[in-house]
């Protein structure tokens, strides 16, 4: 959870092998974490951490059950109370440079060091305090951790993938909280923009949206056609 001082040749570097640099080095002159209130909560958290904190908000959420943190300071916020642990995953098994310029030898990156270094950690709390609750994870990197032998050695709960999962989150949420079997993975289909909440926090790259998916329509592709946020969004 970084910015990457907002040079975005920076941030395409946490999918390089980390062999490239000493990983100390890496977050703490690359990729330092983000700065942080009341002991953790993250000021500057990714996009898509964003849109999901604003679907549950605005789903009916209070705030006070709802926090946006650093996975370095989430063993103060986890405890008996705690129903869900949710990870946003950009790169968790090193799939996005394999044989790249970045990463030629498929060795692992950086992000999915990050990674692999959170669940570990989750793990270890649930296990050492006993706490019952669910780790959900969602995010652009999610595809890659719907195989069951993944979750079963991350201790993943429940996998989230898809475009736009605004609207998945929220009832996914609840029926967890509510005690109820719900299924492993789910594939989300595309939220009309009209329905997407506007974020409440800020983001690390310092994004304002204002479109997404495509308008060239092609057969091969799975990204959705274009849509525009209408202009009262931003007046």
């Amino acid at each position: 959870m970084s910015n990457y001082h907002l040079l975005p040749f920076l941030k395409g570097l946490r999918f390089a092998s980390t062999s490239v640099l000493d990983s100390s080095i890496f977050f703490r002159f690359v990729g330092p974490s983000v700065p942080t209130i009341d002991g953790g909560i993250a000021l500057l958290a990714p996009y898509h951490t964003r849109r999901t904190e604003a679907a549950l908000l605005h789903s009916g959420f209070d705030k006070s059950q709802v926090t946006v943190i650093t996975p370095e300071s989430i063993h103060k916020f986890i405890g008996p109370s705690t129903k869900i642990v949710s990870i946003t995953v950009r790169d968790p098994l090193s799939k996005i440079h394999r044989y790249s310029l970045l990463n030629p030898l498929c060795n692992e990156s950086y992000s999915s060091l990050s990674f692999k270094k959170l669940v570990r950690h989750v793990q270890s709390l649930r296990l050492s305090k006993e706490y019952r609750f669910k780790v959900i994870v969602e995010g652009p990197g999610a595809w890659q951790l719907t195989n069951s032998k993944d979750r079963h050695k991350f201790a993943i709960d429940h996998v989230v993938v898809g475009e736009f999962t605004t609207n998945a989150i929220p009832h996914l949420f609840e029926k967890i909280m509510r005690g109820e079997q719900v299924q492993e993975v789910f594939f989300t289909t595309c939220t009309d923009i009209n329905e997407t909440p506007l974020v409440r926090g800020g983001v690390t790259e310092g994004l304002i949206e204002v479109a997404r998916g495509c308008n060239r329509r092609c057969r091969f592709c799975t990204v959705p056609r274009l849509q525009c946020r209408p202009l009262r969004h931003y007046c």
